[in-house]
């Protein structure tokens, strides 16, 4: 799996810290475990905001949904089958 620019930024700063003899191997390997799952629990939790706020939006604006959308179409074939044979 190809890592994300923030994983190898992650990363590559930890090893620096790993060179510099500031934090061990094991701890380094640990911060950047822990930093990558914060990440993900933040992408995440902002995923699930934005997509509340566009579901707001939506329902502001008043805008027909795909199942709305399907029900018109499905009507408007039965009335074309109707007038065919009527």
């Amino acid at each position: 799996m190809e890592l994300s620019p923030s994983q190898k930024k992650t990363e590559k700063i930890v090893d620096e810290l790993v060179k510099k003899g500031e934090i061990t191997q094991k701890k380094g390997s640990d911060i950047v475990k822990t930093l990558l799952e914060k990440g993900k629990d933040i992408r995440k939790e902002i995923e699930e905001i934005v997509e509340k706020r566009v579901v707001n939006i939506h329902k502001k604006l008043n805008i027909p949904t795909r199942a709305d959308l399907e029900k018109l179409s499905k009507m408007i074939t039965s009335l074309e089958k109707k007038l065919k044979k009527g």
